[in-house]
């Protein structure tokens, strides 16, 4: 699994976000701007407040243990990597440009 525990809001950490996701792991993300696509689009039960480091022990014990929410996350990141991967992202523009 990856964490996240980013807390600046003007700083990109997207990139690590996106190597994560391009590898099927399980994030663990603050709840900062730059990581709004991640509970967006995997769970909002990855996310925790950068300074809540209960919440944050009692989502990666959950990952560790949890079997079924580890695989859902997993299956979650896995649809969003190849949703957002270049060849799907060519794939969707190539079929804009056949109605064109």
């Amino acid at each position: 699994m990856v964490v996240l525990p980013y807390f600046q809001k003007y700083f990109s950490a997207s990139g690590s976000l996106h190597l994560a996701i391009g590898a099927f792991k399980p994030v663990v993300v603050s709840r900062i701007s730059k990581f709004e696509e991640a509970w967006k689009e995997i769970s909002n039960e990855i996310i925790f407040d950068f300074n809540d480091s209960s919440k944050l022990a009692k989502i990666l014990v959950r990952l560790m243990v949890d079997n079924n929410f580890r695989d859902s996350i997993i299956k979650s990141v896995r649809s969003y990597a190849l949703k957002t991967s270049w060849d799907g992202v060519a794939r969707v523009h190539a079929q804009l440009y056949k109605f064109l």
